[in-house]
Formats: structure tokens, C-alpha cells, sequence
């Protein structure tokens, strides 16, 4: 399991600074319990959180297939981590 966290910020204040983490799949308690205590920490954030179906979505939606095959394709957790990290930056820059 893997969990990572991105905060993206638009130059226009208009738009809301946003909270990405990523876990992969079921959270275990003693972490679901971190992760809403980073959500209500951040309040003022647009707070998301992605798993692997999520993110799958995310890509696909964004990159299309090519690059859901290339995040399937991460042996682990943590490398599907980093691939949706680099496309929610990429996205958003």
C-alpha cells in the first residue's frame, strides 16, 4: 500500500488550492484516521482523495488509454503513485 499527497495552486484566485492523496486500495483504520486528520487540517483546501479505480478513472479521462496501460503496467503501488501524481501536476500546470 501507498499513500502520497500533491497540493496544486492556480494563480487565479478565483480557483481553490487543491489536496490530492492517493492510497491504492482499503485504507486501514490507524491511516483512515491520519488522512481525515490531514482532510479537516486543511480545511480551507479542495480536498480529494484517489485510489486505484479513481485514478484509473482520472487518466483515462485526462490521457487516455495509453496511459491507463502505462499506470497498470507499475509493479507497485508506490511507482502508480508517482505516474498519477506526475499527470495531476501535468494536468494542472
Amino acid at each position: 500500500m501507498n499513500a502520497t499527497s500533491a497540493v496544486l495552486s492556480d494563480d487565479d484566485s478565483e480557483k481553490t488550492t487543491s489536496l490530492f492523496q492517493f492510497w491504492d486500495k482499503d485504507i486501514p483504520d490507524a491511516v483512515a484516521e491520519l488522512v481525515r486528520g490531514v482532510a479537516d487540517a486543511n480545511s480551507t483546501l479542495n480536498y480529494l482523495l484517489f485510489d486505484d479505480e479513481s485514478a484509473t478513472e482520472f487518466i483515462q479521462s485526462e490521457f487516455g488509454s495509453d496511459t491507463v496501460k502505462l499506470y497498470r503496467s507499475c509493479a507497485i503501488p508506490a511507482m502508480r503513485a508517482d505516474l498519477f501524481r506526475y499527470c495531476l501536476f501535468w494536468r494542472s500546470a
